[in-house]
C-alpha cells in the first residue's frame, strides 16, 4: 500500500507459484499518478518475488495503456504475446514478463 498524509493512494497485489509471479494489480489514485507511487509500488512487488525465491513476474497490461507499458519497461518486462479478447470490451491483452533479478 501507498499512503500520503495518512490518505491510501496506491496498493499493488503480487501472486506467487513456485518461481513465477504474477503482478495480479497495481492501482493509484488518480491525483497521484505520475508521482512515482506506481514506480515503487512494482519496485515492492519485485522486491517481494525476489525475497520468495521467485526467478520472473508475469503481468497482463492493455495495449493502449502507455503510462503503464512505459512503466513496466523501465524494470524490463518484455511482450510475450497477445491475450485475444482478454478485456470486458473485447479488447485484447499484452502479456509481459520480466526477469527477477538479484
Amino acid at each position: 500500500m501507498a499512503e500520503r498524509d495518512e490518505q491510501l493512494v496506491g496498493y499493488a497485489v503480487l501472486g506467487v507459484a513456485g518461481e513465477s509471479a504474477e503482478v495480479r494489480r497495481i492501482a493509484v489514485a488518480a491525483g497521484s499518478q505520475r508521482c512515482g507511487v506506481g514506480t515503487s509500488l512494482l519496485a515492492e512487488l519485485l522486491a517481494s518475488a525476489r525475497q520468495r525465491g521467485c526467478s520472473e513476474v508475469f503481468l497482463e497490461v492493455h495495449p493502449d495503456n502507455a503510462a503503464a507499458a512505459g512503466l513496466y519497461a523501465r524494470f524490463e518486462f518484455a511482450e510475450l504475446y497477445r491475450r485475444r479478447r482478454y478485456y470486458a470490451d473485447g479488447s485484447d491483452a499484452l502479456v509481459l514478463r520480466a526477469p527477477v533479478t538479484c
